[in-house]
């Protein structure tokens, strides 16, 4: 049987839930209710919380900056990037989070390096920009096609063809499917 700290009270992401961004891959309730919860609220708390994001953050932006001596370089902004999203669970609505300047950094850093073209991460970085920024979501997915970006790899198709069909493209989304 579960402990009681297993148990989370829904009534402290009741009134925040509207401003969540939802993901794919969903979020946990456990991490929201404590992100929400009454002594996260309170104005010591907010600055304590500001203050742990902001150390977190310059931690990801150090590892960054030695990126060049990395084995892989892809696993920092991946892992920045979930972090974010963690945090932040409004990114896309709050400038604080500054999601969108490390999505954008993160894909242009590995346009042109063939080793991520196919890397799963690597794509998943593109699919978050599409998803939460991209005023264009179509060309965006024609730009990865054009780039080699994600062609090996059937969540890039699959992507793409559930935004046709959610744009009405359904011949298109076909198409895509059969490819």
């Amino acid at each position: 049987m579960a402990g009681s700290d297993d148990l989370i009270d829904f009534n402290i992401i009741e009134d925040h839930k509207e401003n969540i961004q939802a993901l794919p891959s969903g979020r946990s309730a456990k991490a929201l209710a404590a992100l929400y919860s009454p002594p996260l609220t309170s104005l010591g708390s907010q600055a304590q919380d500001r203050d742990a994001n902001n150390a977190a953050r310059q931690q990801y932006e150090q590892e960054l900056l030695n990126s060049d001596d990395a084995d892989d370089p892809l696993d920092i902004y991946d892992r920045y990037v979930k972090w974010t999203l963690d945090a932040y669970p409004s990114a896309q609505a709050t400038p604080q989070s500054r999601l969108l300047p490390l999505l954008e950094r993160a894909t242009k850093a590995f346009l042109k390096t063939e080793h991520y073209k196919n890397d799963p991460r690597y794509l998943k970085l593109w699919l978050h920009y599409i998803r939460l920024f991209a005023d264009t979501p179509r060309e965006t997915f024609v730009f990865l096609a054009r780039n080699g970006i994600g062609e090996g790899l059937a969540l890039y198709y699959e992507e793409y063809a559930a935004w046709l069909e959610g744009a009405g493209r359904w011949a298109q989304a076909g198409e895509v499917y059969r490819m």
